[in-house]
Formats: C-alpha cells, structure tokens, sequence
C-alpha cells in the first residue's frame, strides 16, 4: 500500500506542471447477466508528455451493492497515444495494472483504441473507446471487453464534468453509469 500512495503521490507532483489533470468519479455498475451490482471510486491523474502521448496511473475501488463488503480495488497505469486528424482524434491507450482482493491479487494488461469529438463549439466533448483486459497469466480469469461511450463538458480551460456508460461483458457483465470531475492544470 505504501508504494501505491509513493507512485500516486509521485504522479500528483509532476501534474504540478502544464499539461496534467486530474479526475475523480462515482461509479453505479448493474450486473447483468448474473453480475454483480457494484458502487465504485476511481481518481486518475494524467500528464502530458508531449502533443502526441498522455501517461496516466489510476486507482479504482469497488464495493459490492448486496454484501457492503469491498470487492476489489486496481492500481493501473498506461500510455495514452492520440492524433488529430481533422474535427476528431483517435487514440490508443496501453496499460497494465493490478488487481488486489481480500484473498488474491494478480497482474492484468488493457488495450483501449477510441476516439474523441467535440461537438461544435458548445464545450461538449464525445468518446466512443472499445476497452479490452485480460490477466497476464492464464491462471486469473480476468478477460472483459467493455464499450465506452463517454460525454464531457468543459466548463472553462481548468474545470470539466464527465459523463460515461460502460457495457462490460465478459468476467464481469455489468452496465456501469459515471460521473466524474476534472481539474486539469
């Protein structure tokens, strides 16, 4: 635990300078399919490191709805790559993490292409990304493939709210609804 709040500790440092935000958010996630209904946490803290790439580390907690018994937490960094092309840019993001639970923990890896559009001039920011994680070793059965569909105001250069519906399938079936926060720097 300590090396988590040193590294996050360590990201929120180097966000001091232009180009790093940082984004809470609640999570409501519906099992279906026999899922389990879940209430999570994440904060992410992202820097800039040049026009072209983004790295991030986040840390996500989950509580499952029935039992109130935490479920499981993540601590997971990545690359972001992104490229204007026109009104929209694509982007790939490569990460890896870890997922920790009361009886076991064991490492994972994700690949997330999107892409982002604004829509006008309104402030309004679209995201449709195809997420997929899967445990590094075959032993975890940890492999979901999630659709994002993400929408995000601005509401000035510092200062966004963000809206985003996930439709995970796989180890985990759940649709999860977030709203979150971000005060980039």
């Amino acid at each position: 635990m300590k090396k988590l709040f040193a590294a996050m500790a360590l990201v929120a440092a180097s966000s001091a300078f232009a180009g790093g935000s940082a984004t809470i958010d609640y999570q409501n996630a519906d099992g279906v399919n026999g899922g389990t209904d879940q209430t999570g946490y994440s904060a992410t803290l992202r820097q800039d490191i040049n026009k072209n790439f983004t790295g991030d580390v986040a840390f996500q907690t989950r509580t499952n709805d029935s039992t109130g018994n935490l479920s499981t937490q993540r601590l997971e960094a990545g690359i972001t790559g992104k490229l204007p092309l026109g009104p929209v840019t694509p982007t790939l993001r490569l990460g890896t993490g870890e997922k920790f639970a009361s009886t076991y923990h064991y490492a994972y890896y994700v690949v997330e292409p999107g892409v982002n559009a604004p829509i006008g001039s309104t402030g309004l920011t679209a995201r449709l990304a195809w997420r997929y994680r899967a445990a590094w070793d075959t032993a975890n059965l940890d492999e979901t493939r999630t659709w994002r569909y993400g929408l995000s105001y601005a509401i000035n250069k510092e200062h966004a709210v963000n809206l985003r519906y996930d439709v995970q399938r796989g180890q985990l079936n759940q649709n999860v609804m977030a709203i979150g926060y971000t005060r980039s720097f």
